[in-house]
């Protein structure tokens, strides 16, 4: 009942369609067009234009959404370098997300009592050949949540665990990989300070910033398709013999499995079936390649990519950018870092340290402009600095059952990082307080032009006398006000007619407009739980949805013994 009530609440900029998360997030099931209505968010930058594209963006971005989509339906694929962002403008900048190595007797103890689940029990048999290419040990692959002491999630991690062997001098490890977007130390930083002796570990990190110290380059690549036997076809051709392998001797990890293998003898390729995207959108492997910085020649890596993105390599996969991946993403419905999964947000400052940061900005606004009077008149307000908007930006502070994780969470394991928040949602017998959505915009319903409104969209211009006409009305007519815009994150929804009383949720991320290969805008949002929803449209006199009352019924007569 949850998802046929909310269809008809759910409010934002445009005419949309809502429906609620299932377990087969392309099936749109329970369609009904609805009038959206929202309060527009404080943030006006649009993240679409930061993220990095494989392809011309002055390209239709349906164009581009069908293309990306017709590799995934055939057996070549799509493949993701999410280490380097290769299609940024900056590559020694744009990390996409990073490996910690925890290694040691109590790897296991540790792993369970920082993250939401555990280890699996039963042990992995397998590996320990001689060859130069070699299958040398398989390991547990797994997804755990990190969680804020309130319970709140802060990442999604893939675990790749392998036990060590006492006679062959090997410990325990496990390889933590963080979602993308959570890059640099960030991650290494936060789990560091809880290391103490007691927990016979240490923690390496890999990330991009520490391969100096580390002397190891450590790069993740996935190869994706719509179909997992397409996925292998196109690992096959494109990625095996590189691995120095026969395809008559490799095997596939099955799912919950990674397989580590050594090439050439130096070069460390953990492979495990996983694509940081629901599986309703893609299936594949991803590889994390470990082999030596100050090794002589090109990198396994770096040959493997190069093979995969070659232009004369008609069987390869399409390489795709950061904004591919992050609309296939919000099409999938998968939460994202800094979006669905912010932890508690940032810190809160005390009245003194919030007057020391104003104090600072002022004085570093007024030696700007001192430097450069003449460029700073000409830029606008929140270009010349001295404000920091922090503070606007919206943080979801979601449990992650609330974003439909609840596989993540071992609610059976003891005592681990915010456990008690977990507990507690579980325990309120109203509900989750809010649940991750998705909304979908008809781009074709809302034709609005940015400096003239609908009325002139309308007109058809049939020969060159009408065109003239019409150009002299554009340049005579005055602006018509229009608010209407793509969505943001940040933008509030509320019911429509409420005039903005009754609240329904907040927009957490935006896809690419038309991104996903129609004219439409895909989006995810946080929204409250229905039931005061409905109650809140009562009270105000406002038409509730057709079918409530047959939804009231029909629970009335199910409860009848």
């Amino acid at each position: 009942m949850l998802s046929r009530t909310l269809l008809v609440v759910i409010c934002c900029v445009q005419q949309a369609l809502g429906w609620s998360p299932t377990t087969h997030l392309p099936s749109l099931r329970l369609r009904h067009k609805i009038n959206l209505h929202a309060n527009p968010s404080t943030v006006e930058e649009n993240q679409q234009c930061q993220l990095s594209s494989a392809y011309d963006r002055n390209l239709p971005p349906a164009l581009v959404g069908e293309a990306v989509r017709s590799a995934l339906r055939s057996d070549r694929g799509i493949c993701f370098d999410f280490t380097t962002d290769r299609y940024a403008s900056e590559q020694s900048e744009s990390q996409l997300l990073s490996v910690v190595q925890v290694k040691g007797e109590g790897t296991e103890s540790f792993i369970n009592a920082k993250f939401s689940s555990s280890i699996p029990n039963h042990k992995v048999i397998g590996g320990g050949e001689s060859t130069a290419s070699a299958l040398v040990r398989k390991g547990h692959a797994f997804e755990t949540a990190y969680l804020s002491a309130k319970g709140r999630i802060i990442d999604r991690l893939l675990v790749l665990s392998f036990s060590g062997n006492k006679e062959e001098g090997n410990e325990d490890e496990s390889l933590l990989i963080t979602s993308p977007g959570n890059s640099g130390s960030t991650l290494y930083n936060q789990l560091s300070p809880l290391v103490f002796p007691m927990d016979k570990v240490t923690l390496n990190n890999f990330a991009s910033t520490a391969e100096a110290e580390s002397m190891v380059k450590t790069n993740v690549i996935t190869l994706a398709c719509s179909s997992l036997r397409n996925a292998q076809h196109s690992f096959r051709t494109n990625i095996l013999d590189l691995l120095q392998m026969k395809s008559d001797e490799f095997q596939f990890p099955p799912n919950g499995e990674c397989h580590h293998y050594r090439v050439g003898g130096t070069v460390d390729a953990y492979i495990t079936e996983h694509t940081f995207l629901s599986p309703e959108i893609c299936r594949g492997y991803t590889i994390v390649f470990q082999e030596p910085a100050s090794s002589s020649g090109s990198l396994v890596a770096e040959q493997v990519w190069q093979r995969l993105t070659a232009e004369d390599n008609d069987l390869g996969p399409v390489g795709v950018g950061s904004l591919e991946y992050d609309t296939l993403r919000v099409e999938g419905g998968w939460a994202g870092y800094g979006h669905e999964m912010s932890g508690d947000g940032p810190k809160k400052m005390s009245k003194l340290e919030a007057a020391m940061k104003e104090k600072l900005a002022k004085r570093k606004s007024r030696k700007e402009s001192a430097d450069k009077q003449s460029e700073s008149n000409s830029l606008p307000q929140d270009e010349k600095g001295g404000t920091d908007s922090t503070e606007e930006v919206y943080y979801s502070k979601a449990n992650p059952l609330e974003l439909h994780l609840q596989h993540l969470v071992d609610t059976e394991k003891g005592c681990y990082q915010g456990q008690e928040g977990v507990a507690s949602l579980l325990k309120n017998k109203r509900g989750f307080p809010r649940q991750l959505y998705q909304v979908v915009f008809y781009d074709a319903e809302n034709e609005f032009d940015d400096d003239f409104g609908g009325a002139f969209s309308l007109i058809n211009t049939v020969n060159d006398e009408a065109l003239r006409s019409f150009q002299q009305i554009q340049k005579e007519a005055d602006p018509l006000a229009n608010d209407t815009r793509q969505p943001r994150a940040g933008d509030k929804l509320y019911a429509l007619g409420s005039s903005e009383k009754i609240q329904v949720g907040t927009i957490t991320s935006v896809a690419e407009p038309n991104g996903t290969g129609d004219r439409t805008t895909v989006a995810l949002a946080m929204v409250r739980r229905p039931g005061p929803i409905l109650k809140a449209i009562k009270d105000m006199g406002l038409d509730p949805p057709r079918w409530w009352e047959a939804d009231a019924q029909d629970d009335e007569g199910s409860s009848d013994p």
